[in-house]
């Protein structure tokens, strides 16, 4: 049967970008077995797509956790390793997609963030629970289909609940609610305001380095306490391999005609802000 596996992300950061997989998911079967596509049976939707919306609603659709059309991504991973498949090796590669596919949007993401946190310099403001979908060919070569921007979160399965109850419980364990109290952080951005409006002396780069990474080691610290089901796989002591990859995207969104047209306008608020 063709299947994909619905991987779940967090993002916790983007600049510098640091990226979590949680341990469990959902594999999604299609319910006919898998043939080549023919004029035949080209419209077999059950067949080819692996749409859980889709196949939820055939009468081959089957509701067992452990060999059913919609399964932990954890029983998936025992049936590898049972019949013998390298499953560090299918999980690298995987990991592999995901990371690349996050510093592709990089450069978006993190403008983005300085637009809307312009002045925030207390670890990240924001965080970001995303949907990989990915599919494993023949070869076991991870294939994106796509990145859900707001998974799902409805519960129509024990199984659901099971897998989604433990992702947002870790999720909000990890991110450490206490170290970015939102009452904290608009005061603190008030208070940059009043600043500029009195022309006091804001804070300057030095400062906001330091900042930066006293959050950073506090983090460090309550990460190795609350990691939960999750594991970091950026960065992960692969920073040097994947640094030519931000270089590429870096480059390629800065010779778009859109990045060009954002950066003369960012160019032209500084100025009016300053005048």
């Amino acid at each position: 049967f063709k299947f994909d596996l619905r991987i779940y992300v967090l993002v916790t950061s983007c600049d510098p970008l640091r990226v979590y997989v949680y341990k469990d998911g959902l594999g999604r079967f299609a319910t006919v077995p898998y043939r080549e596509p023919t004029n035949g049976n080209v419209a077999e939707s059950c067949m080819h797509l692996t749409n859980y919306a889709i196949n939820k609603h055939s009468k081959d659709f089957v509701r067992d956790d452990d060999c059913g059309s919609k399964r932990r991504i954890t029983t998936v991973n025992s049936w590898f390793k049972d019949n013998g498949y390298d499953l560090g090796k299918i999980w690298h590669d995987i990991e592999d997609v995901i990371i690349k596919t996050l510093i592709a949007a990089h450069p978006t993401l993190k403008h983005n963030y300085r637009s809307c946190f312009p002045n925030h310099t207390r670890g990240s403001a924001c965080f970001e629970i995303l949907g990989f979908d990915v599919l494993l060919d023949r070869k076991l070569k991870p294939w994106l289909i796509e990145v859900n921007h707001s998974p799902s979160f409805h519960t129509d399965a024990p199984l659901d609940k099971e897998v989604k109850e433990g992702l947002l419980y870790d999720t909000l364990n990890l991110i450490d609610l206490f170290a970015n109290d939102r009452r904290r952080c608009q005061e603190e951005d008030k208070r940059r305001v009043q600043e500029r409006l009195l022309r006091a002396k804001t804070i300057d780069a030095s400062q906001a380095a330091e900042a930066k990474m006293k959050y950073e080691a506090h983090f460090a610290s309550h990460e190795k306490t609350h990691l939960g089901g999750f594991r970091r796989i950026y960065p992960n002591g692969n920073e040097e391999y994947y640094s030519k990859f931000f270089d590429q995207s870096t480059s390629l969104c800065a010779e778009t005609a859109a990045s060009r047209a954002r950066s003369e306008l960012a160019k032209q608020l500084r100025e009016e802000l300053q005048a």
